[in-house]
């Protein structure tokens, strides 16, 4: 869709306004990590005019920070024609076992069984519930203020997690923490540092197509109780938020390990590259060829704690500012060191990685047994690994861009 001139720049400079008079309330946190939290802020101001450019609402839509993809459970659109779900939303009603006021919902277990398995486990049909077992289900959930660890092993099945707090999950699992510090504060619509119910569940109207749903048609789910309380009343900070993310992914990657490790506190070197390579891109003679280099090349058998797997996973949510500053430090596609990797690796996160893992990585992406790494197989394997599983993300960022690039084609002709 295609804006005169004026409109258009004009949008773009009221949008660049919000971002700089509101990076400026964050002065204190980002001086230690100026110009990655500096290239963050320019980021968001591309997806603010992205947003307006492919939008047809006045709303911002965080395109990148959070999908934006149809949450109708494929009825008709208002104009009476059929919406096609996406990858994802077939997903979610694969795995959703609940339905409440003929809409579709998951568990917490629900939610947890996505990410880890392919296909959802066997039951008798969908749970309908009614107003009174949903209720007690919301009854159960913990305070935020509990800092809850464990929130969705805690509460599994006496839970509800709507479609989009689906969507939102699931990139909490792959962004930076610095992206949803710039979403918490587009959500916090009257700049107080505080976000309500009403300014959260803007979110869901940001993944909802054509801002279908309603604020008063919004179900309380689990994830609203926890973050607002019973009532609603509560108020979120972004410490809080921060750390409601941080505890979500810790959640999904402790049982990402226990699974692989057989409930023991470490995993084996081999164990360690076999998560590694699992979601890659990677052919299965190839991803034996990596496993059979793990094993031959690795002489310790130390292991891997949970602690420094953790950590790793924190590394790849940089990946992207990894990626830049290795570039920085070699030369495109050269092998490089470990020194020079590990000061990439602190570049992008702040500190260095475990020296054992960065040395487990290398005997598994040293081609030659040269002491080197391999640039570009690490990074696209590593990239697999970050997706975790939601594959139609790539495609839908490509459409989104060329979709762009003609929207801004159109806007330089005038038409």
């Amino acid at each position: 869709m295609a804006f005169r001139s004026t409109r258009f720049v004009s949008l773009l400079k009221t949008a660049t306004s919000v971002i700089r008079s509101r990076s400026l309330r964050l002065h204190e946190s980002v001086s230690k990590h100026g110009p990655v939290i500096f290239a963050s802020i320019a980021t968001a101001t591309t997806v603010v005019s992205f947003s307006f450019c492919v939008s047809r609402e006045k709303s911002v839509r965080l395109s990148f920070l959070i999908p934006r993809v149809n949450a109708s459970d494929g009825r008709e659109a208002s104009d009476g024609t059929k919406r096609r779900r996406s990858y994802r939303e077939t997903r979610f009603r694969e795995f959703a076992s609940c339905e409440f006021r003929g809409e579709r919902f998951m568990t917490p277990r629900d939610f947890l069984e996505s990410l880890a398995n392919e296909e959802p486990a066997a039951r008798i049909g969908v749970r309908k519930l009614d107003e009174e077992q949903v209720e007690l289900m919301l009854k159960q959930t913990p305070p935020l203020k509990q800092k809850s660890s464990d929130l969705f092993r805690k509460i599994y099945e006496n839970g509800l997690v709507s479609y989009p707090e689906y969507l939102f999950l699931i990139t909490a699992l792959t962004k930076p923490r610095r992206q949803f510090q710039i979403a918490f504060l587009m959500f916090d619509q009257d700049g107080n540092g505080i976000v309500d119910k009403d300014e959260f569940q803007a979110i869901q109207r940001v993944v909802s197509k054509d801002g279908a749903h309603k604020n008063e048609h919004f179900v309380r789910t689990s994830l609203l109780v926890h973050f607002f309380g019973l009532k609603g009343h509560g108020k979120l900070d972004y410490p809080s938020f921060a750390n409601f993310i941080d505890n979500l992914q810790e959640e999904v990657l402790f049982m990402q390990f226990q699974e692989v490790s057989h409930g023991l506190p470490k995993l084996s070197e081999v164990q360690f590259a076999q998560l590694l390579i699992q979601d890659s891109r990677l052919k299965d003679d190839e991803k034996r060829d990596y496993l059979s280099k793990a094993k031959q090349r690795v002489q310790t058998n130390s292991g891997i704690t949970f602690p420094q797997f953790l950590e790793f996973n924190d590394f790849l949510n940089d990946l992207d500012d990894f990626i830049v500053a290795l570039r920085l430090y070699t030369f495109a596609k050269q092998p490089v060191t470990q020194e020079e990797f590990q000061r990439a690796a602190k570049a992008s996160m702040g500190s260095y990685l475990d020296p054992h893992v960065v040395n487990v990585v290398f005997e598994i992406f040293d081609n030659d047994g040269d002491g080197r790494l391999s640039q570009e197989e690490f990074i696209e394997v590593m990239q697999g690994r970050v997706r975790r599983k939601f594959k139609s993300r790539d495609t839908a960022i490509v459409k989104d861009w060329s979709s762009f690039k003609v929207c801004l084609r159109n806007e330089m002709k005038g038409e």
